[in-house]
């Protein structure tokens, strides 16, 4: 994939998950078909993680816990077994990662 082509394939998936209705889903692997690069659906995940609103989502996550009282949850797996939602470590930690940058970029 050419520089111009990657830029292409970003500007198609931010606009194809713009027209997605809310409370609607799909797959990332029909979003990079409707792309026409049908084997580049681990590219539309990280098309999307670069994106603002995935800085927004990650701050609004941590807000909204902090509003609930659990407070920062660490990378350690005590968070884990208290989650009401059953996170993993793994989803934890990313969203650490995730809320870390946001911040950093603000």
């Amino acid at each position: 994939m050419t520089a111009e082509q990657a830029r292409r394939f970003r500007d198609d998936v931010l606009n194809i998950v713009g027209q997605i209705p809310r409370g609607k889903v799909t797959t990332y692997g029909i979003i990079a078909a409707w792309t026409g690069w049908p084997s580049y659906s681990r590219m539309v995940g990280r098309t999307l993680g670069y994106t603002p609103e995935a800085a927004r989502r990650a701050k609004a996550m941590v807000m909204r816990m902090e509003e609930l009282g659990f407070g920062n949850c660490t990378n350690t797996r005590a968070c884990e077994a208290v989650c009401p939602k059953n996170e993993s470590i793994a989803n934890i930690a990313r969203l650490n990662r995730e809320f870390i940058k946001a911040k950093l970029a603000d």
